[in-house]
């Protein structure tokens, strides 16, 4: 498909794939009052509200916090709270124009306990929309995009979107207000841009172009750093790849790219490393360092890495990746259908990136995430698990492709089951070992058979568990369908006009 006709197939696919999965991620919605989200949430409303760094009000609602300055604060990398910071300043001026008395905190007048507000989940939720469900969407659209200049037909590279979004737990972690899905995202936007940087084109670009590039580049790279430090090392392959790219494809834009990023690197670490300084007095300190331990963890800590914790995040029943996404179970074979079609570069990268945050995971004393179903933590590197999948698909028989499709369904409604009925798995902090021994069997199958979806927002909103599922799962598969078979269309549309010219030549 050439010229106009590619354009409009692939601009009408990006727009579908971006409404179907804000959707998809956005009509999901738990976490409220989650340790890990109160603290996001609380400073994101402190710098709004009173233009202050310190959580005071929320420190009985969290376990993840630290103290500065007599105070207490989040400990958290604080690019999600940033991030989220247009969409809680318009979330909380409504709820005050509503009313002027609103509290995100009250204390219940039989009990004496306090406790969080419909206000306060009310404000998390639009957060949660502007930030985690929608840099994911995109980023959707952005990994489809980029399969396609890399050279992959449209079908796989909508093939690579879909496993992405929906046939791994980013499908969960984009519905919460968690980091780990917008990290993914950033990811995905920064290989993006480092592929559309060093395509080579016909046209001159200039210096200033180059340049320019190369900063949105390493503003993205930036702040994936911001949302997540132990993204570091897979930030570092990244810019390696794209290094190797400019080199090898477009070398007269190389010093203007590379000049780009570092400039965009440290526009987006300034108002981190100012946030470090007004707390800490140090740019370089963070927040980490400052965290008071909750009870049941040995410290904020990291050792060597243990082959059996990596054993236990990608197979074990309490935290493994492939209960719930078995079809990541073809991962090497999708690895080495990239490599195979002389994608080597890019199949070393989505190695290196998944391997890096398994290493990082399996380091980790508090490996197991807190109270997590699946292994949160590896959660950044799904999209570069997925992305290979494109050639994959792309290199895969008729039946093979059924297998795919099989697997990739399969692993949706296992997804979908961890989005909508449970992100927060119970675990034995001291034992360190989950109370069941499978969750997806022994919790997530289960509920799902009795269609008890507590995260679905129209269930939050009344509906009934029916009406909840069948509303969600009508739009949200109807949507995926129609978008593989225009897929389709516009694969047999290819295959006519190719036709045609075939016979005009001959």
């Amino acid at each position: 498909m050439q010229g106009r006709a590619m354009d409009e197939a692939v601009n009408r696919i990006s727009l579908g794939l971006f409404l179907v999965a804000f959707a998809a991620f956005g009509l999901i919605f738990s976490g409220v009052g989650n340790g890990n989200t109160v603290p996001r949430i609380a400073l994101s409303l402190a710098i709004v509200e009173h233009g202050s760094l310190f959580i005071d009000d929320f420190a009985p609602f969290t376990e993840d916090k630290g103290t500065a300055r007599g105070h207490y604060i989040s400990d958290k990398a604080p690019g999600l709270s940033f991030l989220a910071l247009p969409a809680v300043a318009v979330a909380a001026k409504a709820e005050h124009l509503h009313a002027a008395d609103v509290r995100w905190i009250e204390t219940d007048t039989e009990s004496g306990v306090p406790h969080l507000t419909p206000e306060l989940q009310r404000v998390q939720w639009v957060a949660t929309l502007a930030t985690s469900a929608l840099y994911t969407a995109l980023a959707l659209v952005v990994l489809f995009r980029t399969a396609l200049l890399l050279g992959v037909s449209m079908q796989g590279a909508l093939f690579a979107a879909l496993v992405y979004g929906f046939a791994t737990p980013t499908w969960g972690w984009a519905t919460t207000f968690f980091s780990h899905a917008p990290c993914g995202a950033f990811m995905v936007f920064a290989l993006g841009a480092v592929v559309a940087a060093t395509v080579p084109s016909d046209t001159q670009w200039t210096r200033l172009k180059s340049f320019a590039t190369g900063t949105g580049a390493g503003v993205l790279l930036g702040m994936v750093i911001v949302l997540e430090l132990t993204a570091a090392p897979a930030v570092a392959c990244i810019g390696a790849f794209g290094l190797w790219r400019s080199l090898h494809a477009t070398p007269n834009r190389t010093v203007m790219l590379v000049a780009g990023a570092v400039l965009g690197g440290l526009i987006v670490g300034a108002p981190f490393l100012l946030h470090n300084a007004l707390l800490f007095e140090n740019p370089f300190s963070v927040g980490y360092s400052h965290s008071l331990s909750p009870p049941g963890y040995a410290a904020i800590d990291f050792t060597v890495p243990s082959a059996a914790v990596a054993a236990q995040l990608i197979f074990g029943g309490g935290r493994g990746l492939l209960w719930l996404a078995p079809i990541l179970l073809l991962a090497p074979l999708a690895w080495r259908a990239t490599w195979q079609s002389g994608a080597r570069a890019l199949t070393l990268l989505c190695v290196a990136v998944f391997a890096a945050f398994l290493v990082i995971n399996a380091a980790y004393v508090n490996w197991y995430a807190g109270a997590a179903t699946g292994p949160r933590y590896l959660a950044p590197a799904l999209p570069f698990l997925a992305l290979p999948f494109a050639w994959l698909w792309d290199r895969s028989s008729v039946n093979a492709r059924r297998a795919l499709g099989s697997l990739a369904i399969l692993s949706g409604v296992l997804c979908f089951a961890m989005a909508s009925i449970q992100l927060f798995a119970p675990w034995d902090y001291q034992r360190q070992t989950s109370p069941v021994a499978n969750v997806v069997a022994e919790t997530l199958l289960p509920k799902l058979a009795k269609q008890d979806l507590p995260n679905l927002v129209l269930r939050q909103m009344g509906a009934s568990r029916r009406v909840a599922l069948w509303s969600y799962a009508g739009l949200i598969g109807g949507g995926l369908l129609l978008l593989w078979l225009s897929t389709s269309v516009a694969a047999s549309s290819e295959r006519r006009r190719r036709d045609t010219l075939r016979l005009r030549e001959a």
